[in-house]
C-alpha cells in the first residue's frame, strides 16, 4: 500500500507541467512558441533561482521515491 502512495506521487512528477512561473494575470508565463519557460530562462533572478530549486528538489525527490519504492517492494513482495 505504501509504494502504491509512492507510485502515484511519482506519476505526479513526471507528468507535464503547466509551468512554474505566473504573471502579473496569474497565468504561467509562456515562451513565444506557447511553451511554458525553462527555469533558466525566467525574466527575473528570483524566479530563476526558484526554478533551479525547484528542479533540483524534484530530482532529489524522484531519486528517493525509486529507492524507497524497490525497497518496499522487496520487503513487501508488491
Amino acid at each position: 500500500m505504501q509504494a502504491a502512495v509512492l507510485r502515484r506521487r511519482l506519476a505526479f512528477l513526471d507528468a507535464p507541467g503547466a509551468g512554474f512561473f505566473f504573471g502579473e494575470d496569474g497565468r504561467p508565463i509562456k515562451a513565444e512558441d506557447g511553451r511554458p519557460i525553462k527555469a533558466e530562462d525566467a525574466p527575473t533572478l528570483f524566479q530563476r533561482g526558484m526554478g533551479q530549486i525547484a528542479r533540483a528538489t524534484a530530482r532529489a525527490e524522484r531519486e528517493w521515491l525509486h529507492t524507497a519504492i524497490a525497497e518496499l517492494d522487496g520487503s513487501t513482495g508488491e
